[in-house]
């Protein structure tokens, strides 16, 4: 419901989701009800959990939500978002913020503002990492029943260090 709201399709729904930073669990903004403010850790190599107050909170299987399946289309998970830079006495186990994947352009709106994105084709490209992290597929769009656009092209590629150019000539 949260990535529909957000693409501007209308459904009937039990209860408002709200504009700014919805909730995954119960579409309220999240700025105006902290509680629903979600935090993950990693607990393993292969575990992670998340923290929530949110009312009506569900267990996320992330291996599961973060591909999606036939019963489970939703993609909507808790991401770290690569941009934000980590204070530096964070462990890799301390709990950390995160934002919703269907939030992260208006979060790159926000926090972000010097970056493109799906949504906004003016500033520096998206570095391809982010990208990768954070968007839907077209695919994906289809099988969620959102609009697919024009594929996103403004991204950075990674950059290869190379060594000195006289490194490089043949040897004679």
């Amino acid at each position: 419901h949260v990535l529909h709201f957000i693409q501007g399709i209308e459904e009937p729904l039990i209860s408002a989701i709200d504009c700014l930073s919805p909730c995954g669990f119960c579409g309220q903004s999240q700025l105006a009800h902290p509680k629903c403010a979600l935090k993950l850790k990693v607990t393993s190599s292969h575990g992670s959990e998340f923290l929530t107050d949110c009312p009506i909170q569900a267990q996320i299987k992330f291996g599961y939500a973060d591909k999606g399946s036939q019963k489970q289309l939703c993609q909507n998970i808790p991401l770290w978002c690569p941009l934000c830079p980590l204070p530096p006495h964070l462990k890799v186990t301390d709990w950390r913020p995160r934002v919703w994947r269907y939030n992260m352009e208006q979060h790159l709106n926000f926090h972000h503002p010097e970056y493109t994105h799906p949504g906004k084709l003016i500033g520096v490209p998206l570095p391809s990492s982010t990208a990768a992290t954070v968007f839907l597929t077209p695919l994906e769009k289809v099988r969620l029943g959102v609009p697919v656009h024009p594929k996103f092209m403004l991204i950075s590629m990674p950059t290869i260090k190379l060594p000195p150019s006289h490194l490089l000539q043949p040897w004679l």
